[in-house]
């Protein structure tokens, strides 16, 4: 959403906007991921875009870790696609495993 690049209401001390305390709290989530750890990223605005799917932590590029640092607010918010992708990447996530147990 465009108000992403806004800072929080009220806060009079920090000029950080939304978007750039989001991408900061997402990189401090990283460094306590462990190597087992799965991580996906799914960003919305009026669309849905699935940036990684989840995966393995140890799996993830380092560029692909960067492009978090590129995160930028734009658009509207349609909460509603960006949870149902979400869901879709745990469904996938299901199946592969179901798939690969059966093996």
């Amino acid at each position: 959403s465009g108000s992403m690049n806004k800072p929080f209401e009220g806060d009079q001390y920090s000029r950080m906007t939304k978007m750039q305390v989001a991408c900061k709290s997402l990189i401090a989530l990283l460094t306590h991921l462990r190597c087992t750890d799965r991580v996906g990223l799914v960003l919305f605005n009026k669309t849905a875009q699935v940036r990684f799917p989840l995966t393995d932590f140890s799996r993830l590029p380092i560029r692909t870790l960067r492009e978090l640092l590129s995160i930028y607010a734009g658009g509207g918010t349609n909460f509603e696609d960006g949870y149902k992708a979400c869901i879709e990447q745990y469904v996938q996530l299901f199946n592969r495993l179901k798939a690969k147990e059966a093996k």
